[in-house]
């Protein structure tokens, strides 16, 4: 439905059909009326002669965004008109997911998805007020005040929303017109245009206007909205001027080649040809003369020029190619180059520019033979091309290289990889597939394909010149995970969002696999990218006396096209085999219960003791405990670190610190150059609001703006840390739960980097351990009856009088299942064939599932999604939940039950569904991934090893993924 195409009908019901066929009566009777007119309807589909769409893409990747129209320039066979636009609208950037009307009174997380595109400058770009307002308007759990409390955040007007709207105008107004939709694209909401100076006035109606004139019939409205979208009396942001200046008469830009118009290929070697296209477009009513000049510099001067006069047609779209032969005197140095366009179409005048780099060859890897186990063989065709000589591992020491998806089809390798790494070898982990390390490593896994990557904060060594523009847009297509959604069944099923959206396409992904950086282990982030840079598509660890390495980069699929990509091939391989390894040490504590509590939710590996030992190599104490410690000077001076956990104090500690208190800090932003501190960021050290902290005033060095110290003595030093996550009080103060977890990370890094091991630092070589743990799927068969049909009321909603007699005995755990029907879930029943079509009322649905013998006594957590309209839900008999009409949101609200453990047998249960449905579609259609029967989470101190902080939330309304997709 959303690519302008009239398609089959197939499992559409008999009302929606006559709602349709009404809606083509009115178009006939306009028709009639005046014929000299296109006649749609707002989000009509194919009603009429104009196709219409709410188009919500949230935060679709900007690329596929880009190219979201390809299938309807393809083939589509009605004019095309975007009603609602979404660019993206705001709600996108809130936690909720539960209509935009819930949406704007929940959590505002701006600031973290704008990162995804502009890494830390995102940050940067963050106002003080929208601070402010995140604490202000708090209320709890995650809720806000009423709408348009903070008004900039809904208009798009704070600097962050700016920058977003202003580079996903552009682009997708570009490509969209390029593309050639007809009908043109209407933002949803006031995407840049700042109209407020006319809040609260009003505009009257024109005196005289008579029937049969044109012109709206209201006789006064509000002001703001007369001048919506226009450029005179208002103030037009970045984001509305990028709108202004692509979306006029006329438009010329720098376009990709050939096809490929929404190419970035910006990353060329020396003596490389480059090729581009001028983008021409028309929209007056009239041919027009263009004439447009390109020219191609570096600093030192011009390199190529080229020009073109000619005449565009009407309503016409030119494409005109045009390419040059880069020098190759610039091998032995990076070189930035500018493309600039000037082009005038008629009166109207454009100007672009386009920047590319040439790269020299790198050669910082001498490539001699290199180990690779690769059954599968793409790594190993990748690296042959790039010089290597491979050879296949068969346990010798020094570097391997495990190939590209190999463990998931060879899982008993990783007990081979974990001796190797262990006993001082190191080894390089190609990238995986996702679902594969989520499911069975126990990571999460952006779900998103990655085109920006940012190096960390200060990066330095071997990755200190690969900057932002160096990993991002990379040239080819990934293919790691398929480019595009499966096809859907049907009208009712395209109706149900993907949970996290639809894919289109893999053009200039840098990974396809990028994990979010764990909370509580060694892994060590070389990179970041996606939502607050949480995630990391290369990272390490350092294990044993080895070094194991993960890439999550999509070098298989760009190193042949991309010098960029190369560059980051020989990296990984010369940073595997050169990093120094920090040898894991003998790890005691001494210090407080509260403190104790800290390290063992973090999993860190420790002894406890009350002295100084010979032989440890760090000490971690607790700051009141500092004072009682005799010769820790000499400890120190012979090579030992002691790290000394987070004081509440005023004033003057031991160690000769002192403190104050902060009751406005904002974290910080700046990384130390401090060994302890590789593999931190900004993402990691700023907070999303001001909040109490005891910063560090004097006695020794201090860094991220005094919440670390550093006292060196000797061979050794003292840090004192003054990140402190249970100072935030996130429990209760929600909105700083993702400030709580990135401080988690940031001392569970600064512990690695000084030698401590945690529990889950070998979860990566035990799949058994790290994964999810067991899940029952209810995707598939169930049994289901019609107990009450009702006709559909012209009208109106059906009553809901309870759960019917019949019903009654049909969800009781031995009820015969005579008479049931075989149908497969998730779907609408309307897809069930005859008697389902058109019918409204109550239905059974009833499923025996297998309770393993490790379940039995276990509570139980059933997820159902939502179902439409509303439920009885029974567990062998026993009802466990409802949903009625007197619960917010019921038609959309997931269905999780909990199922007490005394109902929980070893072997056959049944689990029966009491639907009602007074409107509309029926029965239960959420996503697969909702469907599932599981054991409950385990308290986070019952957990052995885990990667992640334990709060986080899977609720899809205001839960923790970023990349739940809703369609507003």
């Amino acid at each position: 439905a959303m690519l302008g195409c009239r398609g089959a009908l197939k499992g559409v019901g008999e009302h929606w059909l006559r709602t349709v066929r009404s809606g083509f009566m009115a178009v006939d009777k306009l028709h009639e009326i005046d014929p000299t007119r296109p006649v749609f309807t707002h989000a009509g589909d194919f009603v009429g002669d104009i196709y219409t769409t709410n188009h919500y893409l949230c935060l679709t990747p900007l690329q596929e965004r880009e190219e979201w129209l390809s299938a309807w320039a393809e083939k589509g066979d009605m004019p095309f008109l975007v009603v609602e636009f979404g660019t993206p609208f705001y709600a996108t950037f809130m936690r909720g997911r539960n209509g935009y009307g819930n949406a704007q009174k929940s959590e505002p997380l701006a600031t973290e998805y704008v990162a995804t595109y502009f890494g830390e400058k995102a940050y940067q770009l963050e106002d003080q007020e929208y601070r402010d307002y995140l604490r202000r308007d708090f209320i709890k759990d995650q809720q806000y005040g009423p709408h348009h409390t903070y008004k900039p955040l809904s208009s798009c007007l704070t600097p962050t929303l700016e920058a977003i709207q202003e580079l996903f105008n552009r682009n997708t107004f570009r490509s969209w017109r390029t593309a050639g939709i007809t009908g043109g694209m209407i933002p949803w909401g006031m995407h840049g245009w700042d109209s407020t100076c006319f809040d609260g006035q009003v505009e009257k109606n024109r005196v005289g206007w008579k029937p049969g004139e044109r012109g709206t019939y209201l006789t006064e409205y509000p002001r703001n909205l007369a001048y919506a979208f226009q450029s005179a009396g208002v103030t037009l942001n970045r984001g509305a001027q990028a709108v202004v200046e692509n979306n006029s008469e006329t438009l010329a830009w720098i376009a990709g080649a050939g096809e490929s118009f929404t190419d970035k290929a910006h990353l060329f070697s020396p003596g490389e040809k480059v090729a581009k296209q001028i983008a021409l477009l028309n929209d007056t009513a009239h041919p027009q003369l263009y004439e447009w000049q390109v020219l191609v510099s570096t600093i030192d001067g011009l390199l190529y020029r080229t020009k073109k006069t000619g005449t565009i047609a009407a309503g016409q779209t030119l494409l005109e190619e045009f390419s040059f032969v880069l020098p190759r005197e610039f091998a032995e140095k990076r070189t930035a180059v500018t493309i600039q366009l000037t082009a005038n179409i008629g009166t109207h005048s454009h100007k672009d520019a386009f920047a590319i780099e040439i790269l020299k060859a790198s050669g910082i890897v001498k490539k001699d033979d290199l180990f690779v186990y690769d059954p599968a063989a793409e790594t190993t065709a990748m690296l042959r091309a790039s010089g290597w000589r491979v050879r296949t591992w068969q346990d010798e020491a020094g570097l391997v290289v495990i190939g590209r998806n190999v463990l998931a089809d060879d899982p008993a390798l990783l007990a081979r990889v974990e001796r190797h790494v262990e006993n001082g070898g190191r080894a390089v982990i190609m990238e995986q597939k996702p679902e594969w390390l989520s499911e069975q490593m126990g990571f999460r896994v952006a779900k998103h394909m990655a085109r920006r990557v940012f190096p960390l904060s200060g990066a330095a060594g071997l990755w200190e010149e690969m900057d932002a523009e160096l990993l991002r847009d990379w040239r080819g297509s990934s293919s790691l995970i398929p480019p595009t959604n499966p096809d859907v069944k049907s009208v009712i099923e395209l109706t149900r969002a993907p949970k996290y959206g639809w894919r289109w396409g893999g053009r200039g992904a840098v990974s396809s696999c990028a994990i979010e950086k764990p909370h509580y282990s060694g892994w060590t982030p070389l990179l970041e990218c996606e939502f607050d840079l949480a995630y990391t598509p290369l990272m390490q660890l350092n294990y044993g006396s080895g070094l194991l390495v993960f890439c999550g980069l999509d070098l298989e699929d760009h190193a042949a096209d991309d010098p960029a990509a190369r560059w980051a091939l020989e990296r990984v391989i010369a940073g595997a085999m050169e990093t120094p390894v920090i040898p894991r040490c003998k790890t005691a504590f001494l210090g407080n219960e509260q403190d104790e509590s800290l390290l063992r939710q973090a999993g860190v590996v420790y002894e406890k003791t009350d002295s100084l030992r010979e032989g440890d190599g760090l000490l971690i104490v607790s700051a009141d405990e500092l004072s009682q410690i005799k010769g820790i000077d000499e400890f120190v001076s012979n090579g030992a670190q002691v790290f000394v956990l987070a004081s509440r104090s005023d004033g003057k500690i031991a160690g000769g610190i002192t403190l104050k208190k902060d009751e406005h800090c904002a974290g910080s932003l700046s990384v130390p150059q401090w060994p302890v501190c590789k593999g931190l960021s900004a993402s990691d050290l700023r907070w999303r609001t001001n909040s109490l902290a005891y910063r560090i005033d004097g006695g020794c060095e201090t860094g991220v703006e005094g919440l670390l110290g550093r006292r060196q003595v000797g061979k050794g030093a003292i840090y004192f840390c003054q990140i402190d996550p249970d100072l935030l009080q996130a429990d209760e103060k929600t909105y700083m739960r993702f400030t709580r977890w990135r401080q988690t990370r940031a001392i569970s890094q600064l512990l690695a980097n000084l030698g401590a091991s945690f529990e889950a630092d070998n979860l990566f070589f035990h799949p058994e351990r790290a994964g999810k743990g067991e899940s029952l799927s209810l995707v598939g068969e169930w049994k289901a009856m019609l107990t009450t049909p009702l006709e559909p009321l012209a009208d109106g909603k059906h009553k809901d009088n309870g759960i019917s007699e019949k019903a009654k005995s049909l969800v009781l755990v031995d009820s015969p299942e005579d008479g049931f029907q075989n149908v497969t879930l998730p779907s609408a029943w309307e897809n069930y064939g005859e008697g389902w079509e058109a019918a409204d009322g109550e239905a059974v649905f009833r499923k025996t599932v297998t309770i393993p013998a490790a379940w039995a006594g276990k509570k139980l957590v059933l997820s159902l999604g939502p179902v439409d309209d509303f439920d009885m839900t029974f567990f062998n008999g026993v009802k466990v939940g409802s949903v009625d009409v007197n619960t917010p949101q019921y038609w959309s609200k997931p269905r999780v039950y909990e199922i007490p453990a005394a109902l929980v047998k070893e072997g056959k249960a049944v689990i029966a569904v009491r639907v009602f449905d007074h409107w509309g579609s029926g029965g239960m259609y959420g996503l697969s991934e909702m469907f599932s029967l599981s054991p409950a989470e385990e308290k986070a101190e019952d957990k052995a090893g885990s990667y992640y902080h334990a709060d986080y939330r899977t609720d899809f309304y205001l839960g923790d993924d970023p990349y739940r997709y809703y369609r507003w």
